[in-house]
């Protein structure tokens, strides 16, 4: 062995062999040290997640590898290394890299996996989101690899950033997807979408709209309304309505739509859809057609108020050219089933005959259920022809009875048979649709059956002159019936209250008088004897006390009874019913009769030529015990009238429910009611209903119209804020509406008053005081809604006028400010101009200046600039830097506007430097 020295010059010289190789690595080691690399030893396979782009921590291969040298030494030696592929063949796959080692011609190598590593995000499709509602996010979300395979991964791993629905918009959602080794960044895009209003549908029925739309996205917890526009004015919508929002179908109604060409639209939250156009008719007819020669139909777009379409002075109806039928000629009458036809009856000698040129007048006095007059009058004319003969339309059994119906009336028939058999018949009454055949049921058993006539005649031509026509023959016509409760035992179909003391049984067929116990708590009541109706099949029973046993016990408005009805058999075969026991509930009327305002009129009592008006006033029922010492009635100068007589008339319908009121002190010679206002007070207990209620206190309003109908003008003055319209003929009460009055455009101020000015031809309008700011010409516009008694309304020209003077400014000045001037002057300022301010003592006296509850008098009051907003006190010193406030007296004030109206009391205003 060599010396340490030696040694250590070897060492030396081997290191310099290595630089060498590093240096040049395609050398051998030099002769000094002929180390050589005998092997290299290759480095362990790598795996590796995710590629070079979206890696977090990149593919890293070793930078030395061990070699083995000549000297059979071991040492790390630099490598080089060859690229490593990131194609999709060889995901989940080792790949060879070669590497170049520093100092050898030999080769290192490597084996390297990629293992598969995301690429990509799909990015998904969200739906659109409605203002304010949740985001609908999916689970998961896909994600693509290397291998082109895609796979959802929860979205919880993506970090989604917080979503926002508070507004209408395109919005992202940004993530950062973390895999095994690598990092995503991207964003998912969402809408955010407003209401989406669609297939706005919009129905009138009558007075009522209703509506539907289709709703997308509607913004959470949103208002779902309807809006209507009167007129179409979108600037003047009605209350909004709320509709019903529910599985995206909008629905709602507006009631009861004043007539007109109107718009609507849906709302929802802040989204309101385009204005759609509708209308709401005024009542009107729609036609009047003859169905026979006596029955007519009118026909309404609406359902009618029955009061005013039975009002047979409503309707003219004339033949031929002729006058109109007395109203006795016909009836008039709404069909219960569809009210929106009326019938008119024309009598038995008014029946038309085939050619007859026929006008029927309809009057706009009828109103709608809504008590909206129709539009205006309506007359039909047309030339009537009947060709139709008449026919059965059924047969019913009634009792032993056979009762045949036609589909028209019929003036005559010939044969009529039952089954064959000739049977006598009568008609119900002349021109009748009804045939009797007494007797034909009986005998018969269970079973169907046919009736047979012959030559049946209907009323066509049956008022015509001799040798103008005939009637409509028919030659043979039939109809079957059933018998089939021959032994089938009558029974009660149903018991009801008719009145307080009174209630009614139904049976199911007409049966014999029966015999009916009723009983309160256990106890007999007094029964009176029932009373037939409908042919024995309705039988009306009256109960009243018993002795001890009183119907009602005091207190007591309802009671309820336990009857027993029995001893009944059907009239047509004897066959006896089982005794029943029912119950019945009977109340007291405690309901006082109400006067019906829109019913009362000033109507000719006197159906001759003499006239003798009255005073109609119409209850909502039937009325008696009049006590006329309790009626009053005064003009419209508040004077009584004596009331000649009163007493109670039957209605249209020949009910008891008419007041009527006659003064012959109103009335003028020729019989008729003077022109004017009456007022007719009815005391309590002027009269009573059949339960002897009494009629509350009250007072009902009669007009007596007079003047033009025509329009008119009138000029309108004014006098210290008090304006005069001088009409010149007596005015309805719309003359007094403020509501139908404007001043430059503007409703008039609180506190206005306007009244009829001692007669009902001049109103006076009174503005407040505090309500014209300044001295000057205003215009004043009269609504079209002002109308005189006679209906007439002011011209165009008068409905826009410039009152020219009297309208003065009454609005006082206020103190609106102060500021400090010097230790020992204050200017103070007022909310307009003042009159000239001259100084004295009841002008200092006006002022009141403190400083920490000190007075500080006003020893002068300075008016720098005349006819300004602005004065200057003098006072006392001061320290400037305290507080110090201005009030106005509250005593009497002098300082005044240029108007005279003098500044506003105990204002107090804080003084600034």
């Amino acid at each position: 062995m060599g010396t340490k020295k030696s040694n250590k010059l070897y060492a030396a010289a081997a290191a310099l062999a290595v630089t060498a190789s590093a240096v040049a690595p395609g050398l051998t080691a030099d002769a000094a040290t002929k180390v050589t690399v005998k092997s290299v030893t290759n480095p362990a396979s790598i795996s590796h997640y995710g590629g070079y782009t979206f890696a977090v921590k990149k593919l890293s291969l070793p930078k030395t590898v061990k070699v083995l040298l000549s000297n059979k030494k071991y040492e790390n030696r630099s490598v080089k290394w060859g690229k490593v592929s990131y194609d999709k063949k060889y995901i989940g796959k080792y790949q060879t890299i070669s590497g170049t080692v520093s100092g050898t011609t030999k080769k290192a190598s490597i084996k390297v996996k990629l293992n598969n590593y995301p690429v990509d995000v799909v990015e998904p499709k969200l739906a659109p989101v409605a203002v304010g509602e949740k985001l609908n996010l999916p689970s998961t979300i896909d994600v693509k690899y290397k291998d082109g395979k895609v796979i959802a991964r929860s979205a919880k791993s993506f970090n989604l950033t917080a979503e926002k629905t508070d507004k209408a918009g395109e919005m992202k959602l940004s993530y950062n997807y973390m895999g095994k080794n690598s990092s995503i960044k991207g964003s998912i895009a969402y809408e955010v979408k407003a209401a989406e209003i669609t297939n706005v549908m919009g129905e009138v029925k009558v007075d009522d709209l209703s509506v539907s739309a289709d709703v997308k996205f509607p913004a959470k917890d949103a208002k779902a309304q309807l809006l209507i526009f009167p007129g179409k004015d979108e600037s003047k919508a009605l209350p909004a309505i709320d509709g019903k929002l529910e599985n995206g179908k909008f629905t709602a109604s507006g009631k009861n739509i004043p007539v007109g060409t109107h718009s609507f639209a849906i709302k929802i939250g802040d989204v309101v859809s385009p204005a759609k156009d509708f209308t709401i008719e005024a009542p009107m007819v729609k036609e009047v057609k003859a169905i026979n020669g006596k029955d007519h139909v009118v026909e309404f777009n609406k359902a009618v108020d029955k009061i005013t379409a039975e009002n047979k002075a409503n309707y003219e109806i004339s033949v031929n050219n002729g006058a109109a039928l007395a109203t006795t000629a016909y009836t008039v009458a709404v069909d219960e089933k569809d009210p929106t036809k009326v019938k008119i009856t024309l009598a038995d000698t008014a029946a038309l005959s085939n050619g007859a040129y026929v006008s029927v007048k309809v009057k706009k006095a009828i109103l709608d259920k809504n008590l909206k007059p129709l539009a205006d009058d309506f007359t039909k004319t047309f030339t009537f022809i009947d060709n139709s003969a008449a026919e059965i339309e059924k047969v019913e059994v009634d009792g032993n009875d056979l009762k045949v119906t036609f589909n028209d009336y019929v003036s005559e028939v010939g044969l009529v048979k039952v089954n064959g058999v000739v049977k006598a018949a009568a008609a119900a009454s002349a021109y009748s649709k009804e045939l009797v055949i007494s007797g034909g049921a009986t005998g018969l058993d269970n079973g169907t059956y046919s009736v047979q006539i012959a030559n049946v005649k209907d009323i066509a031509n049956i008022n015509a002159a001799s040798g103008a026509g005939t009637p409509n023959l028919t030659t043979f016509t039939s109809g079957n019936f059933t018998i089939s409760n021959v032994t089938v035992a009558p029974t009660v179909s149903k018991v009801e209250k008719v009145d307080e003391d009174t209630f009614k049984i139904t049976f199911n067929k007409p049966v014999t008088q029966p015999t009916v116990v009723a009983k309160k708590n256990g106890l007999d009541l007094t029964v009176a004897a029932p009373v037939s109706g409908a042919a024995g099949k309705e039988w009306t029973v009256t109960v009243s006390n018993n002795g001890g046993v009183a119907l009602y016990n005091t207190g007591e408005t309802s009671v309820n009874l336990a009857l027993n009805i029995s001893a009944f058999k059907a009239v047509a075969d004897n066959v006896v019913g089982d005794a029943v026991n029912q119950s019945v509930t009977l109340s007291k009327d405690t309901t006082a009769p109400v006067v019906e305002t829109r019913f009362n009129e000033i109507v000719d009592a006197d159906s001759s030529a003499t006239v003798n008006e009255v005073f109609n006033i119409k209850f909502d029922e039937v009325i008696g015990n009049l006590d006329a010492s309790k009626i009053i009635l005064t003009d419209k100068d508040g004077v009584r009238r004596t009331v000649s007589d009163a007493n109670i008339v039957a209605d249209s319908t020949g009910a008891f429910t008419i007041l009527q009121v006659e003064s012959t002190a109103v009335q003028a010679a020729s019989g008729a009611i003077l022109s004017g206002a009456y007022t007719i007070a009815l005391g309590a207990g002027t009269v009573k209903d059949s339960a002897l209620n009494s009629n509350a206190a009250t007072s009902v309003s009669f007009t007596k119209a007079t003047g033009t109908t025509t329009d008119f003008a009138v000029t309108a003055t004014a006098s210290a804020n008090v304006i005069t319209l001088p009409f010149g003929t007596p005015m309805t009460n719309s003359a007094i509406d403020l509501s139908n009055y404007k001043l430059d455009n503007k409703a008039l101020p609180a506190g206005t008053i306007a009244y009829f000015d001692g007669s009902k031809n001049t109103v006076k309008i009174e503005l407040p005081a505090g309500s014209v700011a300044r001295t000057q010409a205003a215009v004043l516009t009269v609504s079209s809604s002002v109308v005189s008694e006679a209906g007439a309304k002011l011209d165009t020209a008068s409905r826009n006028q410039v009152i020219a003077t009297g309208l003065v400014d009454n609005v006082k000045p206020t103190l609106v400010s102060a500021k400090k001037l010097t230790s020992t002057t204050v200017e103070v300022t007022f909310s307009e101009n003042l009159a000239a301010v001259t100084n004295a003592a009841n002008t200092q006296d006006d002022f009141v200046v403190k400083i920490n509850g000190v007075n500080f008098t006003v020893s002068a009051v300075a008016d720098g600039t005349p006819n300004d907003n602005k004065v200057v006190l003098t006072v006392a010193p001061y320290n400037v830097d305290q507080t110090l406030t201005v009030a106005m007296a509250d005593a009497t004030i002098n300082i005044a506007d240029i108007a005279n109206n003098t500044v506003e009391a105990k204002t107090v205003v804080t003084a600034t430097k």
